[in-house]
């Protein structure tokens, strides 16, 4: 699991509310909860809407490889 994903989840209350706010579906959040790669300007954007308390660095830190 990716806990960087999973606190963002955490501040906007859903994956849903994240989703919506990040322009993807649920889908795509809960595959990057569980690790899946994602773009980088997700992971920028996230780190944008959570004025920095997730980062884009905390988000890659989290992905398979």
């Amino acid at each position: 699991m990716n806990q960087a994903i999973q606190d963002a989840i955490w501040l906007f209350g859903s994956q849903n509310r994240l989703a919506k706010a990040v322009g993807v579906s649920q889908t795509a959040v809960r595959k990057w909860r569980e690790g899946s790669g994602m773009d980088v300007r997700h992971a920028q954007k996230i780190e944008e809407l959570t004025g920095g308390k997730v980062t884009a660095r905390q988000i890659s830190d989290g992905i398979r490889r």
